[in-house]
């Protein structure tokens, strides 16, 4: 938890959707609403669909601080475009997402990786790259975890 909130590691991550819950429900939708903002605001924006981890991560923080520890997180992070380049790099076709769903509940927190594709394909070469690259970034920011499969 304090290298989701209180470090800099899943910061690049955009967020696409959240839930905490402490006294009640706070649901998130990471999707950036350009029209929020002035024509120059606009202009300065990075064109990512989705808001950054680092632009929202305070705002959940301030949700949880406090005596009590939350009953649940649910967070669903995507790669931005660098990451999802790095991963696939160029002979990967089609439409695709890499995601990381992070769950907390009852003290236990869970990871999640997973591809969203905009066609079929039995080709798992892919997954296994993000597999890989979810694995090296866990312990490259020394977040233990243990594998299951």
């Amino acid at each position: 938890m304090g290298k989701l909130l209180k470090s800099d590691a899943f910061d690049d991550f955009l967020l696409r959707e959240g839930t905490v819950r402490t006294f009640m429900d706070f649901v998130y939708s990471g999707e950036i609403h350009a029209d929020y903002f002035n024509s120059e605001e606009r202009e300065e924006m990075v064109t990512e669909r989705y808001a950054c981890w680092k632009d929202v991560k305070d705002n959940i923080l301030g949700l949880i601080r406090g005596k009590h520890t939350p009953l649940y997180i649910q967070l669903s992070f995507l790669a931005n475009e660098k990451m999802k380049k790095e991963t696939a790099g160029d002979e990967e076709k089609g439409s695709f997402s890499l995601s990381m769903g992070f769950t907390y509940k009852g003290g236990v927190a869970t990871i999640v990786t997973g591809i969203y594709r905009s066609t079929f394909s039995l080709d798992k070469e892919l997954e296994k790259k993000w597999d890989l690259k979810a694995e090296k970034f866990l312990t490259d920011n020394e977040i233990n975890f243990e594998e299951m499969v």
